[in-house]
């Protein structure tokens, strides 16, 4: 049932948040040159460093951030227009565009959401939540085929991802 839904929905958005900080983390190692394929717990706070690797975390801090003051519906056509100057200035920033597509979506700007969306999956492919949020996007815009194929392809990255699979059971239903 639709409640039942919406409870595993919001279930799952903590596991998502953590996801995310997962994924924003394995970036910041990636770009500071370490080993981002190394399995393991993720410490409990990003690492204190100077340099690219600070500028990244406080990036990525203030991308969160915006996020969350979207979601709660405050500032968001500043968090828009901050995160399409972000974009602009890193368009190789896969964070930037999935925050992006984000924070259009919950405006109602479903063509720019899947645009920037799109642009982390060009981005990014190999990671789940660039096609989980796009598959959002569809999903919100009622295109349920095109929401189940690109939660498929996140399930395929990540079979475990219960968002995953609670809204690629909604777009079969629609």
């Amino acid at each position: 049932s639709l409640p039942d839904i919406r409870r595993l929905s919001e279930k799952s958005r903590a596991e998502l948040e953590a996801d995310i900080a997962d994924l924003l983390y394995l970036l910041e190692r990636r770009e500071a040159g370490g080993d981002s394929s190394k399995k393991g717990a993720r410490p409990s706070s990003f690492p204190v460093s100077t340099g690219p690797v600070q500028g990244r975390r406080d990036a990525t801090d203030r991308l969160l951030q915006l996020r969350r003051d979207a979601q709660r519906g405050r500032g968001r056509a500043e968090a828009i227009r901050e995160l399409d100057e972000f974009t602009r200035a890193h368009p190789q920033d896969v964070t930037g565009w999935i925050v992006l597509g984000d924070c259009r979506r919950l405006v109602g700007d479903y063509s720019g959401a899947e645009q920037a969306c799109t642009a982390a999956i060009a981005l990014r492919s190999d990671l789940y939540l660039t096609w989980y949020w796009r598959g959002i996007v569809f999903l919100q815009h009622e295109r349920p085929k095109e929401a189940e194929a690109d939660f498929t392809e996140a399930l395929k990255l990540r079979p475990d991802f219960p968002g995953g699979w609670a809204n690629r059971g909604v777009a079969r239903k629609l």
